[in-house]
């Protein structure tokens, strides 16, 4: 039995897809007892998502965007978030094929 890859298929600037994507996940993980002690957390992966909407409302709309520093912190809070969701990713994975 092969082994699947985990990949996370959004644009690296889709930073509301990457965050709709978490909120689904971490709903989807809430109360499910076949994956009761997720790492990293639930509460981590919110906290990150929240990171996320926090430097995207402080980066703008279109047409009164932020500094270059915001687009900084944006990207290298979106990238947090991915690697997050990576890392539980790679945990359901593990139990899953654990329980199989």
């Amino acid at each position: 039995m092969s082994k699947p890859i985990i990949a996370i298929k959004l644009s690296k600037t889709n930073y509301a897809g990457l965050v709709n994507l978490d909120n689904r996940v971490a709903a989807d993980l809430a109360g499910n007892l076949n994956f009761a002690t997720p790492l990293p957390t639930i509460l981590a992966l919110q906290t990150a998502v929240t990171n996320v909407v926090t430097a995207i409302a402080v980066w703008g709309p279109k047409g009164n965007r932020g500094s270059h520093a915001d687009l900084v912190d944006l990207c290298a809070k979106a990238l947090t978030l991915s690697q997050t969701l990576k890392s539980l990713a790679q945990y359901v994975q593990n139990t899953a094929q654990t329980a199989a």
